[in-house]
């Protein structure tokens, strides 16, 4: 499995990357403008991501922003949703209204455990996905 990882801040970007290193290949962006280049890279070379963790609160573009311009990306190229996991101080109604209650969406609250984001992934991915 591939992943795409968008935190600002350094060290819970590498912490979230070694939580997901058993389960697959990790790349990294440190803002929603890299995540989205990395993710469209990906997405046109052929390689999209089985499944995308993004930091809410990011500097310039937001994860929600993020999110919005990879359902577009994903429409334009003919690819279903992508998984999206948001890594959030705020609540998670907070972050789910903003997305409109996203079905491939969940959220996971800051500070995140491996067991919490383990169980996201496996409700997105399935139990064998993740």
């Amino acid at each position: 499995m591939r992943f795409l990882v968008a935190d600002d801040d350094p060290s819970s970007n590498r912490l979230f990357r070694i939580y997901l290193s058993d389960m697959g290949e990790c790349l990294s962006a440190q803002d929603g403008a890299e995540a989205l280049r990395v993710f469209e890279e990906a997405a046109n070379g052929g390689a999209p991501f089985d499944a995308v963790l993004l930091d809410v609160l990011m500097p310039q573009m937001d994860g929600v922003d993020v999110l919005s311009h990879i359902r577009s990306l994903e429409q334009r190229l003919g690819l279903p949703p992508t998984p999206v996991v948001f890594l959030s101080a705020l609540g998670e109604d907070e972050v789910l209204g903003a997305v409109d209650r996203d079905p491939r969406v969940a959220v996971v609250r800051k500070p995140v455990s491996r067991d919490s984001l383990k169980a996201a992934m496996d409700r997105l991915l399935g139990p064998s996905g993740a």
